[in-house]
Formats: structure tokens, C-alpha cells, sequence
């Protein structure tokens, strides 16, 4: 493309052919493309100002600073603005033009290159940044405390120091600056700051947010003593600094009298502290915290609401039950419903025995959330001595506490509570059958083949399927027997209910019965049957198997072709290499899988080879992945 084309598409005016001009200047470089590109800067179009941007951007070099550098000085803001994004970006092009700018006479030059050159990061303008921390202009000054934080470099750190005179706002900066410079003077500096400006709260608070910053251990020490005489938002920023510093673990392994202090301070301003900084610190008390702490923690949750806060609201449940005090858990019982509950939570945690007994003198004049709540939290507790109550229970209205009643009895019930348990497998609520059957089969497991057996002869297909369920549980002696009765049912259900069984179970399966399987009517049961086969490597099944290669369906096809791998013989190499070969792109990958059941099959990599070049990259990628397993690459 000739620079006569590309003039006459910027003098098209039309935006779409200027934008392609400007993309067209990238490839031609140098002078001639810089002086089409920069006269674009003033497009009335933004997509034609952002596509010369981006073409001066990507040419970059010394030319770049050296067109965009003027542009610093333009009182269009639009046109500043891309000079000090572009010179960002490429400014390293040609340091010494920027530092050359900031001994300029216009003081926004000065403060556009400063903070520019903190962008860019280069140690080498070091120098020119430290000269111009004297600059007469304030707003450069501090500019050029931010970029030498920015850098980094600890040659700042001695130049720095005197700017904490300068005014207040500047201090700040320093002072923060401070915490990204790596020197080892600046804990010991910055302690004899705080000793300076101890009437000064706002800059006290910004010292000890640094030492926090910087982590150093030596100031520990000095930040806690300083506790008892400060005023209680400075005593929040040394706990927060020493909390930084120490992390959690330190926190814990401080002696009384400080952690004390440090509890005391999380307590009291628990209240006003921002989210994030709040689940912090219910963090820090769940591990430091003691009965001096529950209160703020109660007084928290009265204002936070679960549904609008729930990472909150689980901290604060963390941190009581971190604490452990059962008694003020019970005490919550005579306040409002959401501090009953929330009591009641917690005691589901730490409570035992005797938390159990309280909450089962309330349990029956309660009812809605508490009920539940409490119900639940005896489930957790799983005293012995709440059994009765657990069997009154189940009479409950509730579902959800019949199903927590349920649950209970599964754990702490005898093989008498059997009977109770039956009705509820007949319940309406899944959740509750599924309670039932699994507390059956923890009880009794004798008693429980009595009624899962006799569950396979009901009428009902669901309770069918919930006898198979309950005698794979207790994994039942005549396991075998029942599920080749069960995988013959008339039922669908049944039948899929009892083969997943037998798959998940490794139940042998007669071969006479699994090639009845392999031709049932149901696709689902089909598939588990050819799965049987392939995983047993059941001879008798095999032609059954490398018929159902050629069904229309190609799931069932997909199955049997990875059962079929499973017998690892020629033959069915032979299949699979035949299918590898074929059309079918969803077989051929299935092949192409199947094929990696192979041991260290150099031959069978080598002649897989040729397929690495197919067009289809996901049968390149099963092919390859094959040829590793066959290699012995795979990991």
C-alpha cells in the first residue's frame, strides 16, 4: 500500500476508510507515517482518534515521544490526555526527552511528566523525580513523591524524609510512599515520626498504617505500648497495623495483658468497622476472643441481616462459636427470634449433652423457625438422651422437623424405633422417604433386609426402587439374587434403578440375563448393560456388544465401542481401527479413546500416527492423548 492510497482514504473523510489508513501507517513506519498519524489525534471521530492512538502506540521509539511530548502543553484536554497515555506506554522510547521536561517552565508540563515517569517506572529517572521534590509547585512536589513510591528504589528514602515538613497533604504521601520502598531505616525513621506528630491524629493514624503496611516486626513492640495512652482511633490503627504485622496466628501467642487490649479494641469498634474489615475481625476473635467479646458480637448481629449479608452473618457465627460459651448461647432463648435462633445455631456447634437438654425444655412450646432451628441443632448435638424427644418428633406438623426427627433417629435410635420409621417411607416429601430409608439401614441392618426385601414385592414401582436402594445401602447378603429379580421387573424404573445398582455395586450379573439386557427396550438400560459387559470382559456379550456398534443410536453406539475396549485384544483392535478409519466424528473420537486401554503399544502409536493429521482437531486431540497412554508418556 503506497502513501498516494493511504492520503486519499484519510481525505476520504469517512471514518471507517481513515480508521484502515491508520492501521495501514503501522506497517510503512517512520516520519511519513507519524505525520499522517498525528493530525488524526484531532479527529472529530473517536474511533479515528483511538485507531491513531493505537498506531503511534504500536510504532513506539524515540519519534513517538518526541511528536507526542509537545501535546503535553495543549489546553485541549482531549488531545493531552491521549500525549500522557501514549508517552506511558512508550516514554522509555526516550527518558531523557521527559526528563528534560520536568525542568520545564509551565508547571502542568512538569506535573503531566512526573507523574508519567512513575507510570513508566524506570530506576534511571531517579535523578530528575528527586530534583523536582523541590519543585516550587506543590501539586509536583507531591507528584513526584507518588512516582518515587512507584519505582521503588531505596535511593528515594533519604531525599524522602525532608518532604514530611512540606504540607500536610504531601506528609501523607511520603508516608505512604514509604511502604513501597524497601529500606531498612524506615521502621526506625518512621517510629520517630510517630513520637513527633503524637498531637497530630490523622498523621499518627497514616504512620502506623505504614509500619502495618511494610510488616515490620520490629515495630510491634513499640505500637502496644503506645495503646494505653492513645485515644481510641488511634488504638483501632494499632491493632489493625500490629494485626497486619503479627497475621492471626501471632495475634494469639501475644501475652494477656496485650491480647487483652487487642480484644478489647476488636470489641469496641466492631460496630463502625466497613464489611470486609468487620469479617476480619469477627475472624481474629473467633480465635482470641473470650466472654467479654459475645456482647459487641450479639450487638453486631442485631443489625446485620442474613439474607442481605449472609458472609457477615456466618462470621459472626463463626467467631460465637469459636468462643464456645454455651450458656450465653441459651441465654439468646428469652431475646427476640432472630438472637433465639442464632443461639440455637451455635449450641448445633459446640453444644452437648446438657446444651441438648435446654433446648429440649423450649423445643415443644416453639414452633416456625425456632422449632426448626432447634430441631436441627438436637440432629447436630445427637445426644443419646434426646431420643424421645427425637420420637415425639416425628409427629411434629413440620416437615422439615419431622425431617431432622428422622435424621436423629438414624443416629442415636434402636432397632425398636424401626417401626416408627416405616410410615415415612411412604411420606409425600422425597427428602423425608430418603431420611427413612437411610436411618433404617444405620439402625438394624437384619431387621433392615427384613423390610427393604419386602419392599421389592409392593405394588408401588417408587417403593420398588426404594427396596433396591435400601438393600445396596446395607449392602445385603442376597444383594446379588434381588437385583437379577429386580433388573427383570416390568417397571422402567425398576429396572434402570436395579442395573445402576449392580454397576455401582460390581454385582455379577449372569450372562444369560445381561444379554437379555443388552436388548431391552430401554436405551438407559441398554447402556448400563454394555457397560457391565465391557468392564466383566463377558465373552458370551461381545457380539452382542459389536452389534450395537451399528445402532442408530449413537450414545448406545458411543458405549458399547468403549466397552469394547476394554477387552484389549486384537479383534477389537481391529474394531476400533475400523471405526478410527469410518465418518462418524463422534465414534471415530470414541475409538480413538478406547484405543488408550492398550499397554505400551509401540506399534499400535505408530500406526495411529496418521490420524495426528486429521482435520478434525478434537480427534487430533483424542488421538494424541491415545498415542501418549501407548507410549507410556501420559501423566
Amino acid at each position: 500500500m503506497n502513501l498516494k492510497t493511504i492520503d486519499s482514504m484519510i481525505a476520504s473523510n469517512d471514518p471507517g476508510e481513515m480508521r484502515s489508513a491508520a492501521d495501514l501507517l503501522v506497517q510503512i513506519g517512520g516520519a511519513d507515517a507519524f505525520d499522517r498519524l498525528v493530525p488524526l489525534l484531532n479527529s472529530p471521530n473517536t474511533g479515528v482518534r483511538d485507531a491513531a492512538e493505537r498506531a503511534i502506540t504500536m510504532l513506539g521509539g524515540r519519534m513517538a515521544i518526541e511528536k507526542m511530548a509537545p501535546f503535553l502543553a495543549s489546553e485541549n484536554p482531549q488531545l493531552r490526555n491521549i500525549a500522557i497515555d501514549v508517552l506511558r506506554k512508550t516514554g522509555e522510547d526516550g527518558l531523557d526527552i521527559l526528563h528534560r521536561l520536568t525542568t520545564d517552565q509551565d508547571d502542568h508540563i512538569r506535573l503531566f511528566t512526573v507523574d508519567i515517569l512513575g507510570s513508566i517506572g524506570n530506576a534511571q529517572s531517579m535523578e530528575p523525580l528527586i530534583n523536582t521534590l523541590h519543585d516550587e509547585n506543590a501539586n509536583v512536589r507531591n507528584a513526584a513523591v507518588v512516582s518515587l513510591g512507584k519505582i521503588g528504589d531505596p535511593e528515594a528514602f533519604e531525599p524522602l524524609k525532608e518532604l514530611t515538613n512540606d504540607e500536610e497533604w504531601i506528609r501523607f504521601a511520603v508516608i505512604e510512599a514509604m511502604a513501597q520502598i524497601p529500606h531498612d531505616g524506615i521502621t526506625a525513621f518512621l517510629l520517630e515520626e510517630l513520637k513527633r506528630w503524637t498531637s497530630d491524629e490523622i498523621t499518627t493514624s497514616a504512620i502506623i498504617e505504614t509500619l502495618g503496611e511494610i510488616r515490620s516486626q520490629g515495630a510491634v513492640e513499640p505500637l502496644l505500648k503506645m495503646i494505653d495512652t492513645s485515644t481510641s482511633y488511634i488504638q483501632m490503627s494499632i491493632a489493625q497495623a500490629v494485626i497486619k504485622i503479627l497475621g492471626p496466628d501471632g495475634i494469639a501467642s501475644l501475652d494477656n495483658n496485650n491480647l487483652k487490649s487487642i480484644r478489647f479494641i476488636l470489641g469496641a469498634h466492631l460496630l463502625e468497622s466497613g464489611e470486609e474489615d468487620c469479617r476480619d475481625m469477627l475472624s481474629l476473635l473467633a480465635m482470641i476472643g473470650n466472654d467479654s467479646s459475645i456482647d459487641p458480637i450479639i450487638k453486631l448481629s442485631e443489625i446485620t441481616d442474613p439474607d442481605i449479608d449472609p458472609e457477615t452473618w456466618d462470621a459472626i457465627k463463626d467467631a460465637l462459636a469459636g468462643i464456645n460459651n454455651p450458656g450465653k448461647m441459651i441465654k439468646l432463648f428469652d431475646l427476640d427470634e432472630k438472637r433465639c435462633i442464632l443461639g440455637t445455631e451455635i449450641l448445633g456447634r459446640i453444644g452437648k449433652e446438657k446444651e441438648a437438654e435446654k433446648i429440649t425444655m423450649r423445643i415443644f412450646s416453639s414452633d416456625g423457625y425456632i422449632k426448626r432451628a432447634m430441631a436441627l441443632a438436637l440432629l447436630q448435638i445427637a445426644s443419646p438422651e434426646s431420643r424421645e424427644t427425637f420420637i415425639r418428633l416425628l409427629h411434629d406438623n413440620d416437615g422439615h422437623v419431622i425431617s431432622y426427627a428422622v435424621n436423629a433417629i438414624g443416629k442415636i435410635g434402636t432397632v425398636n424405633d424401626i417401626d416408627e420409621l416405616i410410615p415415612f417411607l411412604s411420606n409425600q416429601y422425597p427428602d423425608i422417604r430418603d431420611a427413612a430409608l437411610d436411618a433404617i439401614a444405620k439402625i438394624d441392618t437384619p431387621k433392615a433386609s427384613e423390610i427393604f426385601n419386602g419392599l421389592l414385592n409392593d405394588q408401588s414401582p417408587q417403593k420398588r426402587c426404594m427396596g433396591i436402594a435400601g438393600l445396596e445401602q446395607i449392602r445385603d447378603k442376597e444383594l446379588e439374587k434381588s437385583l437379577s429379580y429386580m433388573v427383570q421387573d416390568k417397571d422402567d424404573q425398576v429396572r434402570i434403578t436395579a442395573i445402576q445398582a449392580a454397576k455401582r455395586t460390581k454385582t455379577h450379573l449372569k450372562e444369560d440375563l445381561l444379554l437379555i439386557l443388552l436388548t431391552d427396550k430401554n436405551h438407559e438400560i441398554r447402556y448400563k448393560a454394555i457397560d457391565i459387559a465391557g468392564e466383566e470382559r463377558i465373552e458370551a456379550c461381545r457380539e452382542g456388544l459389536e452389534a450395537a456398534l451399528k445402532d442408530p443410536d449413537m450414545w448406545l453406539a458411543y458405549h458399547a465401542i468403549e466397552a469394547l475396549g476394554k477387552f484389549c485384544d486384537e479383534r477389537e483392535k481391529e474394531t476400533l481401527l475400523s471405526i478410527l478409519s469410518g465418518n462418524n466424528a463422534f465414534l471415530r473420537i470414541g475409538a480413538a479413546k478406547a484405543l488408550g486401554n492398550w499397554e505400551e503399544d509401540e506399534a499400535l502409536a505408530d500406526e495411529l500416527e496418521v490420524y495426528t493429521d486429521d482435520d478434525n482437531l478434537d480427534i487430533v486431540r483424542a488421538v494424541v492423548q491415545t498415542i501418549d497412554r501407548l507410549r507410556g508418556d501420559a501423566f
